[in-house]
């Protein structure tokens, strides 16, 4: 009898270990979109080991419990300097909108993770959070900015980070305190991503690198130019067209030469397709940038295309500052021109050589503490409120449109 019991603890403590283990090893669990927006959620998280049998069960909040609904994840090799990890994603589909859904990871009978997330509105209007350079010597600063930006906005449906997510993107432990000071955040509401200058450097000065550990950690669109794939892409929210691109055209030359290129013919025939009221660009690097003694970079190549498909705003960030132009096309003031808005920082770099240039209408160089941007879009109005950490309001404006 008493050998009986003791292989029945032994069996016990085995599984509760194993449950405690698969709880530990989950990272970086996120959300982002890798299909329609309206109707899909892509979860995305990392494990040491490979698991066939992990798959995640949804359903939606307020209704009777129903474990029926589940998606087998894929499974996909991450190798880094520290070996090999495997990514996990499934993108839920058939979704509902304005519904609050319960999804959990599992494996075999063992629960390992559960979170939630709540679908878009899917109207005319949405909120999202933009974020500035996160790249940071502590990640808990970059953590208290979205934690703070989120309490202080709990309307926001998504949120962005403009590139410089790290210091060193291909150094994955600053990947793992990245995702480690978000995760409160990350495993509800979706980011997305922009690949920044620091997503292609190496632990080799001077060495650079396509942004792999960008491009295997997030599961985006596919509908970028190739060989720019999930570095390149756009999608629609409620009545917003929203593109992402690649700045890094010196950084990864040696890849991929003629990306300015590409990504100029993509450009053009994404923004002739699409109907929607608004067009927001997300880039890296700034046309109108804030540098003491820089000329104006490549990316003044993409103002023409923008100027031409109406783009509303285009989002910035490299330069750590809070700045805007007023509307401009073809450099002159106009009220249908493109407002360049660069979004400050969330992590704790700053810089110095930074100032004020005569195509700024606001300037600020935050030194102080970390800042964000959210925004608000109805069918007549586009609005940006800019704020430090702490909620401090540091400049408003918006855009009509009728």
């Amino acid at each position: 009898m008493k050998k009986i019991v003791l292989i029945f603890l032994t069996l016990l403590l085995v599984n509760l270990n194993s449950s405690a283990f698969a709880q530990e090893d989950i990272r970086a669990l996120h959300l982002t979109w890798s299909e329609d927006t309206k109707s899909t959620q892509t979860i995305t998280w990392q494990m040491h080991e490979f698991n066939p049998n992990i798959r995640v069960e949804y359903g939606e909040i307020g209704l009777p419990a129903d474990f029926s609904k589940k998606v087998m994840a894929d499974i996909e090799p991450f190798s880094d300097e520290t070996g090999v990890k495997h990514i996990y994603h499934v993108t839920l589909q058939g979704l509902k909108s304005n519904k609050e859904y319960f999804y959990r990871i599992v494996d075999g009978d063992t629960k390992i993770k559960e979170a939630n997330f709540k679908m878009g509105k899917n109207l005319d209007s949405c909120d999202f959070l933009v974020f500035g350079d996160s790249q940071s010597y502590n990640y808990k600063v970059w953590g208290e900015t979205l934690k703070a930006a989120y309490a202080q906005n709990p309307n926001a449906e998504f949120f962005v980070n403009v590139g410089d997510l790290v210091d060193n993107g291909q150094r994955i432990s600053e990947w793992e305190n990245w995702f480690l000071n978000g995760k409160d955040i990350m495993m509800h509401l979706p980011i997305v991503p922009v690949v920044g200058n620091h997503e292609t450097y190496t632990p080799q000065k001077g060495i650079f690198s396509m942004p792999k550990y960008f491009t295997s950690q997030f599961v985006l669109p596919q509908n970028g130019p190739e060989k720019l794939k999930e570095q390149v892409y756009s999608f629609d929210y409620a009545n917003v067209h929203f593109v992402v691109l690649d700045t890094q055209f010196g950084e990864e030359r040696s890849f991929v030469p003629d990306s300015l290129e590409r990504q100029i013919e993509w450009l053009k025939k994404d923004l002739a397709e699409t109907d929607k009221k608004w067009r927001v660009v997300f880039m890296h690097r700034a046309p109108y940038h804030n540098r003491v003694d820089k000329g104006f970079d490549q990316t003044i190549k993409f103002v023409p295309i923008f100027e031409e498909f109406n783009v509303d705003v285009v989002f910035t960030a490299h330069d750590h500052v809070c700045a805007r132009t007023p509307a401009m096309r073809a450099g002159l003031l106009t009220d249908d021109g493109v407002i360049y808005a660069t979004t400050g920082r969330s992590g704790t770099k700053v810089y110095q050589t930074v100032i004020k240039k005569e195509w700024n209408s606001t300037f600020l160089n935050p030194l102080d503490e970390p800042t964000y941007s959210m925004i608000s879009v109805n069918e007549k109005k586009f609005t940006v409120k800019v704020l430090s950490q702490s909620g401090k309001l540091i400049d408003k404006w918006d855009i009509d449109k009728f």
